[in-house]
């Protein structure tokens, strides 16, 4: 559409040409933006030769427009496809940051948008993730995998298929590229063979084939990099086992399994391998995560009849639909791990979910599917390794089913018992020693008292009960006849949450690095774990499976009475990960770098010569010609293991008491803050600083708020923070986000640390009144008496300068939805800032009697301490608020304050008010619209606002006659009485009424009071100077 076009039609509602939205929805900020600069773009280089396009883009450049340009050129690649690849030109012409800034707005709208884009800017956004991946563009990895998590499973809709079809067709068409990428391989190859059983149909078998090639290709060739997946890459492959392409695949696994990999020695190697749940989390679309989320999280059993019937429809609708709830179990179990405060409260629980989740299931092979993914991490549990929340909801799903639902138990037990002995037949006493672990360490931790009401509920077979009784560890079961009556075991679970926070952390999603394991200690007949990173697992020595099964020393007493949880068995996987192994990154670091690594990790405590070697690997760095983000991250892979002990500790102990007053000069990783500083920002060496710390950064984000403390303490620290700007344009991250979340996870780890750094930091939220107010908010949350007395003891001297015009007012309507002492807290900063009235004015009609109290209190207490008259858009705005909530007093006694403090100037102004509001036609409403044109007051109180509050001010007080005795007062009212409705009569019959009794009070002359009552040019002339005053 032309400009002209545009102009001349200008619709109520103007339509999207990137996303279908419904009648409610209004365009997003992103759209609008990108709309106006391809708009602006158009202007430019419309019927224009490239070259002159190109000359035209270098003008608009140069005017400081390169993200402006690079918006518009996007939206045109969007939304015109036979300009696209002219504008995909122009935007490589012109970019100089590797396409970063426009394909994190790509990420965006993949994340948030892609569900609802139009099939054409769809489609435009596939052919320019082709183009930029035939470019060579570095940052397409990420994209790419968000863009498998719309490859859904359970969906044959021709919308899906396409982009399916689409996604393999580009990893096809650039294998090469892919190949480099090696971290997207295990994800492409996890995606793909999870969506062959969807597309067993005769319509699907181009696409199937591709697959099938696809996978298979990937497996042989490059399955160093597919072992990533660990042992779920058995499972995927045993869902596809019947395809003939995949049975030669399965007979060189099971006899010939060097013909992968010489390293690689058989599928128990495999097995040992953990899963990250990034796989898990890959397969579930960010529309069905955020929903999950929101179910396991936030609503309550009570309700959740409806919320499921919600789910189901929304998610689960199309009868195919049924092959994404083994992802969706598998990512339950896996990925949802409630902390303690949800798993205490009446919250959907995991195992109730799950349940219901199977109960949906029609198919028989899909229930079996759901029931493998329940139970898979049980094969092969390691106590060491896994965590309990992963196996916790497949014994709660049995638990609490065994008397309202004795068949869903038994269905599960005799699932558990089969899949034990039958899956892998040459490890089957290995998994069984697995599952013993698994049940000892939940009765251990008190997740059920016992398991006698599991066992008793099948006792009606005797073959399910006796191969169920080889799974559990000895004596772990006595009868309900033989040991406690039915009636004095609990069936509720003592679940984690009778544990403290600290302890329990089971509770919390378990960290990646537990992957990370020692060599396996004599635990019995188990399966090798071979030591594996979720990144590079690597392939060993051919495991060995012990026949010999294990006699577990368990005592009888467990069912007895709830074993007490141990502490040490608590903290030992945290230990664990104290650890220092930093074999995996080591290995891919440069010759050059890896004896100082090396000699670092020796030195220990030695922090001095730490010190030194730091500053000779630097140096190191700075002689490298290919120091690229591939050795970044393997040296930031090895720095941040090496500091962890850094990270785990607080610096202050106290508000004055440091807990090493030397750490700036006796710690390795100030070394490097302090060649960043000392460097000058045109030095080619300053780059690779940033680079390294970018990467340590994303590895450990504490990094963050040391190199602000290392500003703030240092002699050679920058005050003005350049080099954490410079680390937050590497990011690519906003700075003023970047710093609250700094700021944030530095309140939380060391709260005297954040007030310390807090004068340097306020200077740094100027522009943004959304970050300003997450700042404000994380103060004000955080803050006890003692700290911000301090803290309005320097902006009291005038140094700091909290607040601003232009961003007050954002931050003073977000302070309305913050806790009552998180408010008291923000206006004593207001207070001590000596915030004038004309800033907080205008939030006065907006607030609601009692949901503000806390801020209506505070602006009574400000104006009554004003060190100037009262304004008249101070009075307009009070008299703007509802007279007709009989208990919010709020306006009624503001009312009475000032006319008891400016009766005279009071007076005026609401003589003033009246008189505009029936100056023209004597009509309020004709009054109200004419103020309602102009754009710049706020909306004008109508005459029966100001009515309203003179009639209650007249109930309120005793002291009213003197105000309404008045000449401009009485004068005004008599003027409104003469030109107002008959309804507005009868509705202040008694304060018109007053008037007259005023009247016979001042004396027995009438004379006087008929030459008075013509005068009507007093109120009109003191609407004139109200006017002119406004």
């Amino acid at each position: 559409m032309t400009g002209a076009e545009g102009a001349s039609v200008k619709p109520l509602r103007k339509v999207s040409k990137l996303f279908a939205l419904s009648c409610v929805e209004s365009k997003d900020e992103l759209e609008e933006k990108m709309e106006s600069c391809y708009s602006l773009l158009l202007s430019r280089i419309r019927e224009v030769s490239e070259s002159e396009m190109h000359d035209a883009l270098m003008v608009l450049i140069g005017q400081n427009m390169q993200d402006d340009v690079s918006l518009g050129l996007f939206y045109g690649i969007l939304t015109n496809p036979t300009r696209a690849p002219l504008y995909y030109r122009g935007l490589t012409f012109i970019t100089r940051d590797g396409m970063n800034f426009i394909l994190t707005k790509a990420n965006w709208i993949v994340i948030e948008m892609f569900a609802k884009m139009v099939d054409t800017a769809r489609e435009q956004l596939l052919w320019f993730f082709r183009e930029a991946i035939r470019s060579g563009i570095t940052y397409m990895e990420n994209i790419t995998m968000n863009m498998f998590r719309w490859c859904l499973v359970g969906d044959l809709s021709a919308r899906n298929v396409w982009v399916i079809d689409t996604m393999i067709s580009i990893l096809l068409e650039n294998r090469p590229w892919l190949e480099k990428t090696v971290g997207l391989i295990p994800y492409s190859v996890y995606a793909f063979l999870r969506l062959i059983p969807d597309h067993l149909g005769e319509p699907y078998e181009a696409l199937r084939q591709k697959e099938i090639h696809f996978c298979i290709s990937m497996l042989r060739e490059r399955f160093a990099d597919c072992s990533q997946i660990g042992r779920d890459l058995v499972r995927l492959l045993v869902g596809v086992g019947g395809l003939p392409q995949f049975a030669a695949l399965w007979r060189d696994l099971l006899l010939n399994p060097t013909s992968f990999s010489p390293q690689f020695s058989g599928i128990e190697q495999l097995l040992s391998i953990r899963t990250s749940r990034r796989f898990f989390i890959s397969r579930i679309s960010f529309e069905l995560e955020r929903r999950l989320f929101f179910l396991l999280i936030n609503v309550k059993t009570v309700n959740q009849h409806y919320y499921l019937d919600w789910l189901e429809k929304q998610c689960l609708f199309r009868p195919e639909c049924t092959s994404i709830k083994q992802d969706v179990v598998r990512y339950v179990c896996s990925c949802v791990h409630p902390n303690n405060s949800v798993l205490a409260s009446d919250v959907i629980p995991r195992w109730s979910f799950i349940v219901w989740i199977m109960s949906t299931c029609t198919d028989p092979v899909e229930n079996q599917q759901c029931k493998l993914a329940l139970f898979f991490d049980w094969l092969f549990f390691d106590i060491e390794q896994d965590s309990i929340m992963n196996i916790e909801p497949g014994l709660l799903a049995a638990y609490h089913c065994c008397r309202s639902q004795p068949s869903v138990t038994a269905s599960l037990l005799e699932f558990l018992s089969l899949i034990t002995a039958e899956f892998y037949p040459s490890g089957k006493e290995a998994m069984k020693s697995c599952v013993r672990q698994a049940f000892k360490l939940m009765l251990e931790k008190g997740v059920v008292v016992t398991l006698a009401p599991l066992i008793d509920s099948i006792c009606y077979n005797a073959n399910l009960k006796a191969s169920l009784l080889d799974l559990i560890p000895e004596g772990a079961y006595v009868s309900q006849r033989e040991g406690l009556p039915v009636e004095t075991l609990p069936m509720e679970p003592v679940c984690s949450m009778e544990m403290s926070s600290e302890d329990a952390e089971f509770s919390e999603e378990e960290s990646d690095v537990l992957d990370i394991v020692e060599e396996p200690k004599e635990k019995g007949p188990t399966l090798d774990k071979t030591p594996t990173v979720d990144k590079t697992p690597t392939v060993d020595k051919t495991p060995t499976v012990d026949k010999t099964p294990t006699v577990d020393k368990t005592p009888s007493s467990v069912i007895q009475k709830p074993a007490e949880p141990k502490r040490d068995a608590l903290i030992n996987p945290l230990l664990k990960i104290q650890k220092v192994d930093i074999e995996k990154p080591l290995m891919s670091l440069d010759q050059s770098l890896r004896p100082m690594i090396e000699d670092m990790k020796a030195m220990d405590e030695d922090r001095a010569a730490q010190c030194d070697q730091m500053q000779s690997l630097l140096l190191a760095i700075f002689r490298l010609e290919d120091f690229d983000e591939d050795q970044a991250s393997c040296l930031a892979d090895c720095l941040c293991t090496l500091f962890k002990p850094l990270f785990n500790r607080k610096i202050f102990l106290s508000k004055d008491v440091r807990a090493d007053a030397d750490l700036l000069n006796s710690h390795p990783l100030f070394v490097i803050f302090r060649n960043l500083c000392l460097t000058p920002e045109e030095d080619a060496s300053r780059q690779p600083l940033l680079l390294l710390l970018a990467e340590m950064y994303d590895k450990e984000e504490r990094i963050g708020y040391l190199l602000l403390y290392f500003l703030r303490t240092s002699s050679c620290g920058d005050k003005s923070m350049s080099p954490y700007r410079d680390l937050a344009k590497v990011l690519s991250r906003d700075l003023q986000e970047m710093l609250v979340a700094d700021l944030d996870m530095c309140v939380n780890d060391d709260l005297y640390l954040f007030f310390f750094l807090l004068p340097d930091m306020v200077g740094l939220f100027t522009s943004a009144a959304t970050r300003l107010a997450e700042f404000i908010h994380i103060i004000v949350a955080n803050t006890d008496s003692y700290l911000l007395h301090d803290f309005l003891m320097q902006l009291t001297q005038g140094d700091l300068q909290l607040f601003r015009r232009d961003t007050f007012s954002g931050v003073l309507q977000a302070s309305l939805e913050w806790e009552t002492m998180e408010q008291l807290f923000f206006w004593q900063l207001v207070n001590a800032e000596r915030v004038p009235m004309d800033w907080i004015q205008s939030l006065i009609p907006k607030l609601e009697y009692p949901k503000h109290t806390e801020a209506m209190t505070w602006i009574s207490i400000l104006l009554r301490h004003m060190e100037r008259d009262p304004s008249t858009m101070l009075v307009r705005l009070i008299l703007s608020r509802d007279p007709t909530n009989e208990k919010d007093l709020w306006a009624v006694s503001m009312l009475q304050f000032l006319i008891d403090e400016y009766d005279e100037r009071i007076a005026e102004l609401i003589a003033a008010q009246l008189s505009k509001l029936v100056g023209s036609n004597g009509s309020s409403s004709s009054v109200a619209s004419s103020k309602g044109g102009r754009k710049a007051a706020p909306k004008a109180p109508t005459l029966e606002q100001v009515l309203g509050h003179l009639d209650r001010y007249r109930c309120f007080t005793r002291r009213c006659h003197i105000f309404f005795s008045k000449d401009a007062v009485a004068n005004a009212l008599n003027q409104v009485k003469r030109n107002c409705s008959e309804a507005v009569k009868i509705q202040f019959a008694e304060l018109f009424g007053i008037l007259e009794v005023l009247d016979s009070v001042r004396g027995d002359n009438r004379s006087l009071r008929r030459v008075r009552r013509p005068v009507v040019s007093t109120p009109s002339a003191t609407a004139d100077d109200s006017s002119s005053e406004d």
